[in-house]
This record gives structure tokens, C-alpha cells and sequence, in this order.
């Protein structure tokens, strides 16, 4: 077990008291925001070997993920107005078990807009666990916001993300927290990381766009 945290992600809190011990993405073995421009978009076609697509079930959030991160849930949060909470949740281990280590798997969340997301980051961030933890503005071709960046965490040495970002429009909010437990995972990291997008994104084909079927690959 990776030293204890002082919060961790939790579901139907509000967007600003969510203990997100890590909810998103980051990429390479230093754990910054991608120096490369990254394909956040749903393959079309055959998908890599060893991954699977998972799509929430409101069909809105989207990500590749290894297939041995069987344990998944992909049913919507409530968010404060009752509204349904897009979410994805995939791991290897449970969800407990993930928000107390540094185990590998992935959480993704659709919020309502949040003008400011440094401070979701300073507010509910990791704030043990890691050698280092940094926070640097982050922006892909989708996304712009902010990224929490942990690097050499818990017993294995592993890497941490939580990504605070929104699309131009404004629309939501993103909130994706990726671990590694070692950094024998870093492939899984940045398929995730490259892959994490949503229905809005114009690259994306919206015949993938269809719930998936929990642990399998495919579609409901």
C-alpha cells in the first residue's frame, strides 16, 4: 500500500469539495503535460491490442484503457442539480482500494464548468504520497486548464495526474485523475492520456460514441 493520503476521490460531492486524490491525466515518465500533441480522440477502426474503449452511459465521456483494468463503472454521478454526472472508472483493483494507493487505473468525470481549476487542484489535490508534486497549466487540442503532476509515488515508484481542464466552449469541466502504480504501466498511462475525450470533440466518430458494456469491449 502506498503511504496514506490525506483525501481521496469520492463520488456525488460537489465539484469543489471533491477530495479528487487524483483525478486525471498526465503522460510521460516525468509526469508533465505532454510535449507532443496528443490524439484525444477514440480510434476508429480495430483498437490496440490490450485495450478496450469504454464510454460512460450517457454516452458522453470517452477513453482507451488496458483491458486488465477490469474493474470499471461507467454510471453517471449526481451532480448538485440533479442532473446526471458523466463518470468512468477503471481500475485493476476496487474503487477504495484505488483512492487509498497508487494502484493503475483511471477516473473521469464531467462536471459543470469551474472557472478557476487551480484552485480544485489546490483545494482537493494530492497532498502526500509522492517525492514531488508540482501544478502547471495544461492544454491539449481539446482541453485547457490546469495539472497536478506527482512523480516517483507510493512503494512502486509511480506516477500521478489529476487534470483540471475545459473544452473552448466551456461546456463542463473535465476531472480526470491517472495513477501508476510502477512505471512498468507508463504505455497504459499514456494510452489513457492520449485517448480521454468526449462527444463534443469534432475528431470523434459518433457511431463510437455507445455505452459500454462494463469489463467488455463491446459496445451496448
Amino acid at each position: 500500500m502506498s503511504p496514506n493520503r490525506s483525501r481521496s476521490a469520492m463520488r456525488l460531492l460537489p465539484v469543489l469539495a471533491l477530495p479528487i486524490a487524483g483525478l486525471v491525466l498526465g503522460q510521460s515518465a516525468s509526469a508533465a503535460p505532454p510535449s507532443t500533441t496528443p490524439d484525444n480522440s477514440a480510434p476508429p477502426g480495430s483498437l490496440p491490442e490490450g485495450y478496450v474503449q469504454l464510454v460512460d452511459d450517457t454516452g458522453f465521456l470517452t477513453v482507451l484503457v488496458p483491458d486488465t483494468w477490469a474493474e470499471i463503472d461507467t454510471a453517471p454521478d449526481v451532480n448538485d442539480d440533479g442532473s446526471p454526472r458523466p463518470y468512468i472508472f477503471s481500475s485493476g483493483v476496487d474503487p477504495q482500494t484505488f483512492n487509498d494507493t497508487f494502484a493503475s487505473g483511471l477516473l473521469y468525470v464531467a462536471t459543470p464548468y469551474e472557472a478557476d481549476p487551480e484552485a480544485v487542484i489546490t483545494n482537493g489535490g494530492l497532498t502526500s504520497g509522492c517525492e514531488t508534486t508540482t501544478v502547471e497549466p495544461y492544454e491539449d487540442p481539446i482541453f485547457t486548464g490546469f495539472v497536478q503532476v506527482g512523480e516517483n509515488c507510493g512503494e512502486g515508484g509511480g506516477t500521478w495526474n489529476m487534470i483540471v481542464a475545459s473544452p473552448e466552449d466551456q461546456s463542463f469541466t473535465a476531472l480526470v485523475q491517472l495513477q501508476i502504480e510502477t512505471p512498468d504501466d507508463q504505455e497504459a498511462f499514456d494510452m489513457a492520456l492520449n485517448t480521454f475525450t468526449y462527444a463534443g470533440d469534432p475528431s470523434v466518430d459518433p457511431a463510437l460514441m455507445v455505452p459500454s458494456v462494463p469489463g467488455s469491449s463491446v459496445p451496448g
